[in-house]
Order: C-alpha cells, then structure tokens, then sequence
C-alpha cells in the first residue's frame, strides 16, 4: 500500500512495490489504482477538496541520465502534476510555489520516497553523485512552460560549479 505524507510545498509517498534479494531491488514506481486510492485516502483524511478531483491517469514519463552538477531550472506549466524519483545516484530537487515564492528541498536517492508535485509549484533538480537518473511521470502533455532563475530564489542545491543550459542560465 502506497503511503502519502505532505512536505511543505509537495507530497512523498512510497514506492507502490518494493522487493529485495540477492539479486537485487525491484521498486514499482507507477500502479496508477494504488495511486488514486492513496491520495483520496490521504485528501479526504485530511478534509481536502482535492479528494474529488484528483481523478487522472498518468500521461507519459521521462528518465534523464545526467552527470554531476547537472542542474535543471525551475519550471511548470501551472497544470501539470509531476510524480518524480531518482532511480540511480543523489538527486537535490528545488521547489518553488509560484503562489507564495517559498521554497522546499528534497533529497532524493534510490530508497527515498517519490515526490508529487501539485501544478503551481515550480521543480527544478540538481545532481549531487558522479551520474544520476532522474524519472517522472506527468499526467498530461507538458505544454509551454514558465521558467523561474534558479539561482534567484533560497534554495541550496548543493553544487558550487553548476553545469545549466542556456534556456536555464
């Protein structure tokens, strides 16, 4: 069973399946039933509206392969909920509301919790190991996007010598 439990600006939750053996971990990153059913549980527990209108199928999903010091700016769409892990090495991931300008961090390596990321809050991610693989899921397509200066709001990622592109820089 899926356990959602809410940070400042974003929600974690465990991975929907979880085995473990000689040969090595399976993580389960998506069973959309599990999902719903996890968020109407934790929305109506804690007597949130958004229990009724939670009701999406995820749309696609993106793995990035990256190096160290790798960072991604700030971005959202205003519609879109994100579900992300870090499916190999330490992943900083930066999150802005746009609403209020604050700011959260999250640590993210293999065994850490997922993180779904509400629409109005802009992500952002930087990679703290040698290489990192970053995967997320969105439940719609990605449409044009608004970008926030990463290095304008107090959030630490963790790189002294960040490598950004030229859309983020």
């Amino acid at each position: 069973m899926i356990v959602i439990k809410q940070t400042k600006l974003a929600f974690t939750a465990s991975f929907a399946f979880t085995h473990s053996d000689e040969r090595g971990t399976t993580y389960q990153t998506m069973n959309n039933d599990e999902w719903l059913d996890a968020c109407r549980r934790y929305w109506v527990a804690h007597d949130d509206a958004r229990s009724e209108s939670f009701p999406f199928r995820w749309h696609h999903e993106n793995v990035v392969v990256e190096r160290m010091n790798t960072l991604r700016g700030l971005h959202t769409d205003f519609k879109t909920w994100k579900l992300a892990c870090c499916l190999v090495g330490v992943i900083r991931l930066g999150l802005l509301d746009t609403r209020s300008m604050e700011t959260e961090v999250i640590e993210l390596w293999p065994d850490a919790p997922q993180v779904l990321i509400p629409p109005w809050v802009a992500n952002g991610h930087a990679v703290l190991s040698d290489t990192a693989v970053f995967h997320y899921l969105w439940n719609r397509a990605y449409e044009t996007h608004a970008r926030y200066k990463w290095d304008k709001y107090d959030i630490d990622w963790g790189v002294s010598r960040p490598v950004v592109s030229r859309e983020d820089s």
